[in-house]
């Protein structure tokens, strides 16, 4: 007592010296207290009467654990808002490793009286508390006696329904996180129409406030929202075990409930009501993404079709912020977590465009589009994708890191390596995504073709090392088109990075899966981006070991079954592809009937089809002499000739050099040539002064003087000295000669050493004379 005394008399002088005691402010305190469990508020109370008095009525959140704290000192809580009670879950100690739950009578015969001392609250919440301090709610909990707890649990709801009829609790009050224990397993108070005849969800319709019950969950739908992985919990209202048609009828007969039904408000509730999952980083960084499920468009396209609602006169700023709330971690819709870590993910954002809601892109996934959200994207990814909700995210993710790497802003290379990061683990799970069946591979697909178009020739070996190679060659025999495309395009940029990556494709029957996949889509972007594939693989000397009778096989039937010329152009630039492999399929296609089809196809009057044939022929009768004697037999020769004076340059140039491949031919192969008339359009050709052209043409006017002035020895030719070069032929190669000597003497330039060509033909035609 003498201590005390003599600290009042310290205070009170220093009181009077001017001295206040330094304090902080009531509305601190309280704050603080909003976040402590219910006995250590009393606590804090009881050792001041400034906390007492001024803080105690300024408190808005109460904690209650046990159902003793369910007092009359509620009378002190003037300004309480939210209550949460944990007591009334208990958990069942004996059973450590499952969430088995009791529902505590004490708690249910308290909470009422409890309640109607507080004229403010706006919120209470139904629940228990774990022995490690974990929140658990009747959407986790297990049942250790179900009849006893039905009982318990139907009590309490007839308690806040007579509550709410009578008037003893604020019509502004919510009820949130409690369920009917019959709503989940529809065994106790269904009839074999699927109607329940539960009176306690029934009266609790009736009495209930209209906003709230218009809100209700049902069936156990709080339960399946809350299992899936990564879904975030929220509260709820409450889960009865009625149908929704059962509601709407229970609404409509209740007085205004008709017009709350088709109200926008209600369209606007479920609206932000979508599946909000929730993915935090090792670092504990939470990553939003909101999707919509099919059960919840369906309701919502349900609501549209009931109240006549016209989504497009709803405000835009109303529709946003309905979206916004299903991001919100409380009731209310305030605490919002930050634009970049919040996503609307593209399929949503189709799902409500197909409701009419306009374009919102903007308003929420172009923050989230980062590449600091890396690590809970990664996260997404790598969840086991078997389960629904992991299927959900993981489908999500993918989409997401594949807009990310499409967005140049930030940059490939940083990116790139951190996802090849084998701490991250991501590369192996993206690639074992390309699995058949995997909903996910287009996207997958996206993701390694930009990072081997982007990344640099390290990162693209790392992505070879992860065993991309054979799950990409896999992919080329998809059903599905645009998997298939993608696909062609990744090996296609594979093979330009080195002639081993290119081998380690072909080595895998890359080849024969692309000309196998011709039959299936003739469009002319499919076919034109695998003929590209296709002449990638064969650039340089590729090691080609695929099954020619596999490779050849769909090219027959496009060239004898289609007219085509998408399909014809395909198969012209395949055989001309194949063709110029040395050593590998020339002799094959010639063998298989190939090389008629192409010699008719020199004058085909779509461009698209003649180059490529004017191509493959010229290879197959470069390197297969056979070839020779089926030109002669075909007699396809003038269609040759009338190639030279095509309009299009590269036919002109290929065409020439035929001429000089067929003049590589026997003596009598190359009498029927000249005969032919192939000296005068060689000629010919010498007057239209394009260099390549011109050099081809001297080329073969050299092998004709060559071959007029010694024949091959043994060779069938009508004369024993040689084959007849007549002086009118001599005479117009010698004006031909003058004509382009006098053109390159204009231009001041020499082409390709084309004054060395014109003195070695002009060398030749002295040798004759």
């Amino acid at each position: 007592m003498e201590r005390r005394s003599k600290r009042l008399k310290r205070c009170e002088a220093a009181a009077d010296e001017g001295n206040t005691p330094v304090t902080l402010p009531p509305e601190i305190f309280a704050s603080v207290m909003n976040y402590l469990d219910y006995d250590t508020v009393l606590s804090c109370a009881a050792t001041s009467k400034m906390l007492l008095r001024d803080a105690m009525p300024l408190v808005t959140i109460l904690h209650i654990d046990r159902a003793s704290q369910l007092n009359t000192l509620a009378s002190r809580f003037r300004d309480v808002k939210e209550i949460n009670i944990y007591s009334l879950l208990k958990h069942d100690e004996t059973l450590i490793d499952k969430i088995y739950m009791t529902i505590d009578r004490n708690t249910v015969m308290r909470v009422l009286p409890f309640l109607s001392h507080f004229t403010n609250v706006e919120r209470v919440y139904f629940g228990g508390r774990m022995p490690n301090g974990d929140i658990v709610g009747f959407d986790e909990a297990t049942f250790d006696d179900e009849e006893e707890d039905n009982e318990a649990g139907g009590m309490l709801i007839d308690m806040l329904s007579a509550a709410y009829h009578c008037g003893s609790i604020p019509r502004g009050l919510r009820v949130t996180g409690l369920r009917c224990t019959h709503s989940y397993d529809g065994t106790n108070h269904y009839s074999d129409e699927g109607i329940s005849s539960c009176k306690v969800c029934k009266r609790a319709c009736q009495s209930f406030p209209l906003d709230q019950v218009v809100k209700f969950e049902n069936e156990g739908s709080s339960i399946s929202k809350s299992s899936e992985k990564f879904r975030s919990k929220r509260p709820h209202l409450l889960d009865v075990c009625l149908t929704k048609s059962q509601i709407e009828s229970i609404v409509e007969s209740r007085s205004g409930g008709k017009e709350m039904l088709q109200s926008n408000a209600r369209f606007l509730h479920l609206l932000g009501k979508g599946s909000r999952y929730e993915i935090l980083s090792d670092d504990g960084v939470p990553f939003y993404i909101l999707k919509y499920s099919n059960e919840e468009i369906k309701e919502l396209k349900r609501v549209i079709e009931y109240a006549k609602l016209d989504v497009k006169s709803i405000g835009k700023e109303d529709l946003v912020g309905s979206i916004k709330h299903s991001f919100a971690q409380d009731e209310k819709g305030i605490l919002l977590p930050p634009s970049n870590r919040r996503y609307l993910s593209t399929s949503a954002l189709e799902k409500l465009e197909e409701l009419g809601v306009p374009n919102i892109r903007a308003d929420f996934d172009l923050d989230a589009v980062n590449p600091n959200n890396l690590p809970q994207i990664a996260k997404g990814i790598l969840v086991n994708s078997r389960s629904a909700s992991g299927g959900t995210v993981t489908r999500t993710c993918i989409n997401l890191l594949n807009r990310l790497l499409d967005d140049a802003v930030y940059g490939y290379g940083t990116l790139i390596e951190q996802m090849i990061d084998s701490r991250l683990g991501l590369l192996p799970k993206l690639i074992g995504n390309l699995e058949q069946g995997s909903r996910c591979q287009t996207n997958t697909m996206n993701i390694l073709d930009i990072m081997v178009k982007r990344g640099t020739d390290a990162q693209v070996k790392a992505v070879i090392e992860a065993r991309a190679i054979p799950a990409i060659v896999c992919i080329l025999g998809s059903s599905k088109q645009k998997l298939a495309l993608a696909a062609m395009h990744t090996l296609g940029k594979m093979s330009d990075k080195s002639t081993d990556i290119r081998d380690s494709i072909l080595e895998l029957d890359a080849l024969a899966l692309l000309l196998q996949s011709s039959s299936r889509w003739h469009d002319r972007d499919f076919l034109e981006k695998n003929a590209n594939a296709v002449e990638t693989l064969c650039k340089g000397f590729p090691c080609i070991t695929a099954d020619i009778n596999d490779c050849l096989e769909p090219l027959r039937q496009h060239l004898s079954t289609t007219s085509n010329d998408t399909v014809l152009s395909y198969a012209c630039r395949v055989l001309s592809a194949l063709s110029s492999v040395p050593n590998s399929y020339e002799k094959a296609i010639s063998e298989a009937g190939f090389f008629p089809s192409l010699l008719d196809l020199i004058v085909h009057c779509n461009r698209s089809v003649q180059l490529p044939a004017v191509s493959a022929v010229l290879n197959l009768t470069g390197n297969v002499k056979s070839c020779i004697q089926m030109v002669i037999s075909n007699k396809s020769f003038p269609s040759v000739m009338s190639c030279l004076f095509s309009p299009i340059k590269d036919v002109r140039t290929e065409a020439c050099c035929i001429i000089v491949c067929l003049l590589d031919g026997t003596a009598k192969q190359v009498e029927h040539f000249i005969n032919g008339g192939c000296i005068r359009v060689l000629c010919s050709l010498l007057g239209l002064m394009h260099p390549e052209t011109n050099v081809r043409a001297l080329e073969g006017l050299k092998k004709v003087l060559q071959f007029c002035r010694s024949p091959t020895a043994g060779d069938d030719i009508n004369s024993e000295e040689g084959i007849a070069f007549s002086v009118q032929d001599i005479e117009l190669v010698d004006y031909r000669l003058s004509d382009l000597e006098r053109e390159i003497k204009v231009s001041g330039h020499e082409y390709a050493g084309m004054k060395r060509m014109i003195a070695s033909v002009r060398e030749e035609i002295k040798l004759i004379e």
